[in-house]
């Protein structure tokens, strides 16, 4: 599981706005923080997440961070349209995950 924390410095990874082994800005990380809380709540309401903002699984770390990345790239001048196409596909694998019940097992095929 990572922490809200653990997020936002791989975001920041990814934008790179950080290097290895760099603290984020106290500004940069209320920035980011502030975006994960916000796409957080909204995918959340809408069921498309089931995670808290504080325990992302580690099969969905990945996802999450290129879709956080793709929310608040534009506020580090970094928006992009491979930015974008890379957080679809993001939530495409965010989506296969919500299809797998919370004890790990594949939901039943209903077929009429």
């Amino acid at each position: 599981m990572a922490t809200k924390s653990e997020i936002r410095q791989k975001v920041l990874r990814k934008l790179g706005v950080l290097g290895r082994g760099q603290t984020a800005s106290n500004s940069d990380a209320t920035l980011v923080e502030e975006f994960i809380t916000q796409t957080h709540a909204n995918l959340f309401n809408r069921g498309k997440i089931y995670w808290s903002v504080n325990d992302t699984p580690d099969e969905a770390v990945n996802a999450w961070v290129m879709v956080i990345a793709n929310e608040c790239g534009d506020e580090f001048g970094l928006a992009s349209p491979e930015l974008e196409r890379k957080a679809a596909i993001a939530m495409t694998e965010i989506a296969a995950l919500n299809a797998v019940n919370y004890e790990g097992e594949p939901n039943e095929a209903l077929y009429y």
